[in-house]
């Protein structure tokens, strides 16, 4: 309990950026090992039921949305949450209309790139417009 307590906190210590950062890095994992470790397959076979239960390739995903989710300074983000973890758990599903990898991909890399910039850091392709 008093570790739970410590991980919240410490959770919401950041911002909405950085938390969807984080979450984007395991996202991230997942796409890039999916052909290694069959990712994607394993999760099919466990099917929806499975999705966050410990020892789940889902569950730290499950996690992380459940303390963005969790963190009264994200009230106005509930509707991202909503939409991203729906269509996150579309694509892995394959469902109809699910956004591809590479959509997959872009959006969680958007919220990296967005973590980056509070960090001071630019995109190559800014540093040479500038």
């Amino acid at each position: 309990m008093e570790e739970d307590i410590r991980q919240r906190d410490f959770w919401r210590k950041m911002s909405f950026v950085k938390q969807m950062a984080e979450l984007g890095g395991e996202i991230d994992f997942m796409l890039r090992h999916n052909e290694r470790f069959d990712i994607k397959n394993k999760i099919q076979a466990a099917g929806k039921s499975k999705y966050g239960e410990q020892g789940s390739w889902t569950h730290t995903i499950c996690i992380l949305f459940e303390r963005i989710k969790n963190d009264p300074k994200n009230i106005n983000q509930i509707d991202i949450l909503n939409t991203a973890e729906t269509e996150l758990l579309a694509y892995l599903f394959d469902e109809p209309g699910a956004p591809s990898t590479e959509d997959i991909k872009t959006f969680w890399d958007g919220y990296m790139w967005k973590y980056a910039e509070e960090l001071g850091y630019e995109k190559e392709e800014d540093k040479n417009e500038g």
